[in-house]
């Protein structure tokens, strides 16, 4: 295996960089889709009363599955 500074030298220390940088952040999404997922099963189980305590109604879920950024920024962030 090569050292840090064997590795530097040979200019590989980018790249690598690079992929480990693109690994991490594509596993924060991932967690954060995963996360938003589980969050809007459990919202679906509720009932309308209990979505109406907390402002939402069962309309407000079916409009943000259809959104794509729920993913990225789930809309009931804001209502928790």
């Amino acid at each position: 295996m090569l050292q840090h500074h064997e590795a530097r030298s040979l200019g590989v220390g980018k790249p690598i960089t690079k992929v480990g940088a693109w690994a991490i952040r594509w596993l924060h999404r991932f967690r954060d889709a995963n996360r938003a997922r589980r969050q809007r099963q459990a919202l679906l189980g509720m009932n309308d009363k209990m979505l109406a305590d907390i402002g939402l109604t069962r309309s407000d879920l079916t409009n943000a599955r259809s959104r794509k950024s729920t993913l990225r920024d789930p809309f009931w962030q804001g209502f928790l």
